[in-house]
């Protein structure tokens, strides 16, 4: 039976390439463009995940209700993590519900995001509008058909 320790340095050296990547490309695309996110860089508009980081950090910083309002799935990632610990590293079982697990953590995501995009866009981040698109940057007339992109009212 593999320690603990065994486990986590067995996952480290077969997938220690994911985490770098996606720390110099966050960081790449804050400096280039200002944020990382796909729908923010090409639309302007937020993403499902719009608000995880930030309630991310949050968290670590204890304050709770403030995560929640940023976005309220981070405590089903920090579920979801705490599952993997727990499956994975501690008990050294294979990973049997993880998908459905995150198949549950994307359809919420999805419905909490069509929630808050009727509530609160454009007025409350992070169901905001973020200039500098690269659709308005090369479309004439999107800021005109986005600016009239009224969802809840």
């Amino acid at each position: 039976m593999m320690k603990i320790g065994q486990r986590i340095f067995k996952d480290i050296k077969k997938f220690w390439p994911i985490p770098i990547i996606a720390v110099v490309l966050y960081v790449l695309l804050h400096k280039l463009r200002g944020a990382c996110c796909p729908a923010v860089l090409l639309l302007g508009l937020p993403c499902p995940g719009c608000g995880t980081v930030r309630a991310s950090l949050y968290v670590l910083k204890g304050q709770f209700a403030q995560a929640f309002y940023m976005n309220p799935t981070v405590y089903l990632w920090i579920a979801f993590l705490l599952y993997v610990i727990v499956v994975r590293y501690i008990l050294g079982k294979p990973l049997k519900h993880m998908v459905g697990f995150l198949v549950v953590i994307g359809v919420v995501m999805v419905i909490r995001y069509s929630y808050g995009m009727y509530m609160y866009y454009p007025t409350r981040p992070p169901f905001s509008y973020t200039n500098g698109s690269i659709l308005e940057e090369n479309i004439p007339g999107y800021m005109d058909i986005v600016s009239n992109f009224n969802i809840g009212g």
